[in-house]
């Protein structure tokens, strides 16, 4: 099920996959992700999605960035929120390098990163190579 909410975290206009039912489906078509929640209502929401990714998964915590994206992989990119500028321009050029094309990225963000790009604050590539698919998790 999918609902398109114009005051959607994503940003208006994006299609929002609220269901943890629709996470698995959509994995198998491996776009990238952006993920946005509290901490611990996101692990729990990895956690149930874990066994879906595509090996290796390699998780990284931002500002930290890996040397090289894992080819045909996972890589979950937690706090990008965090990415200064020089980061952001790092990782949109891991991402046009050609393993970035086999690798799914899922990023996670306890702030709306739309609100960043507006402010100048997040490249506005980086920032839709990112949100392919725009999950937003809730505690209840």
């Amino acid at each position: 099920m999918t609902s398109e909410d114009p005051t959607s975290p994503g940003g208006p206009g994006v299609r929002t996959h609220p269901r943890l039912d629709d996470w698995s489906a959509v994995l198998h078509t491996r776009p990238n992700m952006l993920i946005v929640g509290p901490g611990a209502a996101v692990d729990t929401f990895i956690a149930a999605a874990t066994p879906h990714l595509r090996a290796p998964v390699r998780s990284v915590v931002c500002p930290a960035l890996p040397s090289q994206l894992p080819g045909d992989g996972t890589l979950l990119l937690r706090s990008v929120d965090a990415l200064d500028a020089d980061q952001q321009q790092r990782l949109a050029r891991l991402l046009d390098e050609p393993q970035g094309s086999h690798t799914q990225v899922i990023s996670i963000t306890t702030r709306p990163l739309y609100l960043l790009v507006q402010a100048g604050m997040f490249l506005d590539r980086l920032y839709y190579r990112l949100n392919v698919v725009h999950f937003e998790v809730i505690s209840e």
